[in-house]
């Protein structure tokens, strides 16, 4: 059984629970939270947190990236390949279509230099 942290930093072999374990891979794996918007790539990481308390609570890669030209600029929409919990398989959802009850905000990172 894993979760979504140990499908993108535990090749699906295990679940991470502690949000401090989270944030210290994000830490000390060189990941950089200073992406220009709308600056994501495939592979980045869309981290979620909880508005109010700032708890990152779920993670996930961004998988696809569609391109929205009816507007101007154009949108750049990214899919998000992530698991919602240890019993659910994996799935992918455009960012803000998370499956979640309440706020929240999503943070994109990065280990490209």
């Amino acid at each position: 059984m894993y979760n979504c942290f140990g499908a993108v930093w535990a090749s699906r072999r295990t679940a991470i629970y502690s949000e401090q374990d989270v944030r210290t891979i994000l830490e000390e794996d060189g990941y950089r939270d200073d992406l220009p918007i709308g600056e994501f790539e495939l592979g980045d990481l869309a981290v979620y947190s909880w508005t109010e308390s700032g708890e990152i609570f779920h993670v996930g890669q961004v998988f696809r990236i569609d391109v929205i030209a009816d507007g101007f600029p154009e949108a750049r929409v990214p899919f998000i390949l992530s698991k919602p919990n240890d019993s659910m398989g994996e799935i992918v959802h455009a960012v803000n279509d998370y499956p979640h009850n309440g706020e929240f905000t999503v943070t994109y990172f990065s280990d490209r230099r």
